[in-house]
């Protein structure tokens, strides 16, 4: 928590045993968003489908990358987000990726 809002509201929140709306921790990054009641499967299984078009390699490396930089040091985390682009870029993925942009179509990714 420290990481995400930073020490003093960490310890304040902590401390005091707050609990936080709802909407304060959208604004503290604490969550990605709000949904109406009753909403949140429907809601979950669309993002889920939304993941599932984008690249597997990528997508794969992006979470080892972000979840390896979250401690790590600037410099680090520098160079293991480079890192995995680059990898990404060895991709049969990568190239339908590129294609599919200059010829205006939607990707087609195989997990290659």
């Amino acid at each position: 928590m420290p990481r995400l809002i930073g020490r003093t509201r960490a310890l304040e929140f902590r401390s005091l045993g707050t609990q936080i709306p709802a909407w304060e921790c959208l604004a503290l990054g604490l969550v990605n968003g709000l949904w109406k009641e009753g909403g949140t499967l429907n809601d979950a299984k669309a993002l889920a489908r939304q993941i599932a078009r984008r690249p597997p390699i990528a997508t794969r490396l992006i979470i080892e990358a972000v979840d390896e930089c979250v401690e790590a040091p600037i410099d680090k985390a520098s160079e293991i987000e480079v890192r995995a682009f680059l990898r990404t870029l060895k991709t049969e993925d990568a190239s339908e990726g590129i294609q599919a942009f200059f010829a205006k179509r939607e990707p087609s990714f195989k997990g290659r």
